[in-house]
């Protein structure tokens, strides 16, 4: 977290605790007191330059220490679910795949040069022996990488993230704190008097932030990627926009509805991308109060010509290809991944009945 000093002295770091050592995903104050929200904690400061102390929220009254299925299975194929070792696994299975890729290729394109390159049929020996022997001893775990892939993007995906289960115990899920990697955005509502915060599980009102949450009715659907904006309008409403759509949500009132059709709300999310996936909003501009489309960006300002052509990083490059937007685009959150996983884990499991067949 850091704090804009002014002209000529730029910005310098707030003094978060040692044990701060977890994403953070907001900021928020009321009067004096700033509130910066990590995913687990909250971390609280009386004024802007003292001190924060860490504060770990009570359980709410319909806590059960379950997880949703996306979750768990998020983390399983990261390798995160059991820390830094099961990183490390995770990173090695897939050395093993790029081995298990590239001597599949020779083993492929080699029988056709071996019949006047002798020399080459040594090479041809050792990269099958070495991509059997590799694949067949490493196949539960490229096969399990390749379906927990498979299984994070739609149409697996929505059925995963509807569901709950208990968190696996002595995995990084299992945690004392009730709300382990649930916390995403704190508001205070003046009108109401009380904190708003959204998490993972819903919405929740809080009268202290020692108070213990009370969940929310009747609020409006919010992605399973969460809120991305979450501020009022010029008339004290809510408005609560992500990639399931904008909403103007009415606490008084307990109402909600559409920002563009003025259409009520649904009850439930639906699928993770709406008709509008919002990623942005703002009224601080010399133009009238507009969102910002993940799609579509917005109209209402250009973008500046230094922002038109700056490079990737690499890592942005890997990731684009992992998904397979850097070839189809956006729709490639459709269909890539699930195709890709499953031609994947056809590949692995077909290779493993031919060798079997041939002994």
């Amino acid at each position: 977290v850091y704090r804009y000093e002014g002209a000529g002295k730029g910005w310098t770091a707030l003094p978060l605790p040692k044990e701060a050592d977890e994403a953070l995903s907001d900021i928020a104050s009321k009067g004096d007191t700033l509130v910066v929200v990590g995913r687990s904690h909250l971390y609280v400061s009386p004024a802007v330059g003292r001190s924060f102390t860490k504060v770990q929220l009570a359980a709410p009254a319909d806590y059960t220490n379950k997880v949703t299925l996306f979750r768990t299975v998020w983390l399983f194929h990261s390798g995160e679910l059991f820390g830094t070792a099961g990183k490390l696994v995770v990173d090695a299975i897939a050395l093993v795949l790029l081995f298990l890729c590239l001597t599949g290729l020779l083993v492929w394109l080699l029988p056709s040069f071996t019949r006047k390159r002798r020399a080459l049929a040594k090479w041809l020996r050792l990269s099958f022996a070495w991509h059997d022997r590799v694949g067949r001893s490493t196949i539960l775990l490229t096969l399990l990488i390749a379906i927990t892939g498979w299984c994070l993007r739609p149409p697996v995906m929505i059925p995963l993230a509807m569901n709950t289960m208990h968190a696996l115990p002595f995995t990084t899920l299992d945690s004392r704190n009730p709300w382990n990697d649930r916390l995403r955005l704190l508001r205070y509502d003046e009108a109401q008097g009380d904190w708003l915060l959204s998490t993972s599980e819903g919405m929740y009102s809080l009268t202290t932030l020692i108070a213990v949450p009370q969940k929310l009715a009747h609020t409006p659907p919010v992605s399973v990627m969460g809120l991305n904006v979450f501020q009022k309008d010029s008339r004290g409403r809510w408005l609560c926009g992500s990639f399931s759509g904008l909403f103007v949500w009415d606490r008084r009132s307990g109402q909600s509805f559409d920002y563009f059709t003025h259409a009520p709300a649904p009850e439930t999310a639906g699928p993770p991308f709406g008709k509008k996936a919002i990623s942005g909003y703002s009224h601080d501009f010399a133009v009238p109060p507009f969102a910002v489309e993940y799609y579509e960006g917005t109209s209402a300002m250009a973008q500046p010509e230094t922002l038109r052509n700056l490079p990737m990083s690499l890592w942005n490059v890997a990731l684009e290809v992992h998904s397979g937007r850097i070839y189809i685009g956006t729709y490639a959150t459709l269909f890539f991944v699930f195709l890709a996983g499953g031609a994947c884990a056809w590949c692995l499991w077909s290779g493993w009945n031919i060798r079997q067949k041939r002994k």
